[in-house]
């Protein structure tokens, strides 16, 4: 009899957290059958002998052959499951009612055809990343939360001008029906594969969940660089999929970058499990993360401006590909991309002002070195 649910974790090199996740997902409390199946794309760590020894299903493909939304295409057609739960190597469930409480939803309701679930910080996270994740997810709400597009015109321009907050989904954390996936699978795309999916099926008509009890810990101590690289990612991505309309000018976000890194500062300094040593230590790499951010965002936005060079060189994506060499490039190479795109921005919307040098001059320094909306309906369900 085949199980109720798949849990599905892509593999690479992740032994430092694999054989935590796979220890509390086997641990989950269900009135239902489940298993586990685990797709290794070229790991040479210890992941394989981690993956054999705990139960789980094994398919391996080669590292070429990996894509976000291929992939996990390729493990799901190979679930008999009429549920298949999704995770990361490094996405750990943070008690044994996890994947009961992700899948609830579905369970409750035939028209859910996607849920997600809450990040938690892993312990020893740093403070800013742990704000970011308590406030993001903090905003849908403590309850189980359904969005859907709202019948009618108003519906639908709601809908398109929110669509980032409509959109959201992680598959480091959710859960979809196998029947609706069969009609809308995820799109094989370099990145932003789950947010697109959303957007699918909302478009088509389908609810999507938001299960706060379905908790995972998951977070990075990623390098200013690397924060840099992710926020161009997603820049970039969101840009060439989702379109957001008026890009926002460097004085905007950086205004916004201080702004949130004082939100952080502030809470930090009320934050009991930090002494003052440790929020002196602390503090610049807020205030260089929140900056980092902004200029990504910044970069990505512009991405067809830059040469298709720069855009690699800038990209993660292309990193963990393999395509260029894993470090971020040196001042030269993000300086000249910087110059051109701002160079581009001030003959669009005229003259740089202060806070737009500064900006600039945050982002040189870390190439140097290495909204929430409304939505068109939310309807709450809290079952206790």
């Amino acid at each position: 009899m085949a199980p109720l649910v798949t849990v599905v974790i892509p593999v690479k090199n992740g032994e430092s957290r694999l054989g935590e996740c796979l220890a509390s997902v086997f641990s989950q409390k269900a009135d239902f059958d489940f298993e586990v199946l685990c797709v290794d794309s070229g790991s040479t760590d210890g992941s394989l002998s981690i993956i054999q020894s705990s139960g789980a299903r094994l398919l391996q493909i080669p590292p070429a052959e990996f894509g976000h939304g291929r992939t996990r295409n390729f493990a799901i057609a190979h679930c008999r499951s009429e549920f298949v739960a999704m995770l990361t190597q490094d996405a750990v469930p943070n008690d044994d009612r996890w994947l009961a409480e992700l899948i609830q939803p579905m369970r409750d309701n035939d028209k859910v055809a996607g849920v997600f679930g809450r990040h938690l910080p892993h312990p020893g996270c740093n403070p800013s990343e742990a704000y970011m994740l308590d406030a993001h997810f903090r905003a849908f709400g403590e309850q189980v939360t359904l969005y859907r597009i709202a019948p009618g015109l108003e519906g639908w321009a709601e809908y398109e001008s929110r669509r980032g907050w409509y959109q959201f989904f992680s598959d480091n954390n959710a859960a979809l029906r196998r029947s609706v996936w069969e009609r809308i699978p995820y799109r094989d795309v370099e990145f932003m594969e789950d947010q697109l999916w959303a957007s699918d099926i909302l478009e088509a008509g389908y609810i999507k969940a938001y299960a706060p009890n379905a908790a995972v810990r998951h977070s990075h101590d990623y390098s200013l660089a690397t924060v840099l690289r992710r926020a161009f990612d997603e820049a970039r991505f969101r840009r060439e999929y989702c379109d957001p309309g008026d890009l926002p000018g460097a004085r905007a976000l950086a205004v916004q970058a201080l702004r949130d890194a004082g939100r952080d500062l502030r809470r930090l300094a009320r934050d009991q499990a930090y002494s003052t040593k440790d929020r002196l230590e602390l503090a610049p790499y807020i205030v260089g993360r929140h900056l980092a951010q902004s200029a990504g965002r910044f970069l990505g936005d512009r991405f067809e401006l830059m040469p298709e060079t720069a855009v690699r060189r800038l990209s993660q994506h292309h990193e963990l590909k393999g395509d260029v060499a894993a470090a971020l490039p040196r001042s030269p190479v993000l300086r000249g991309a910087v110059r051109e795109a701002v160079r581009r921005s001030m003959q669009t919307h005229g003259k740089l002002n202060t806070a737009t040098l500064g900006l600039r001059k945050s982002i040189w320094a870390v190439g140097g070195r290495g909204g929430r909306g409304g939505v068109g309906e939310r309807v709450c369900h809290n079952r206790g």
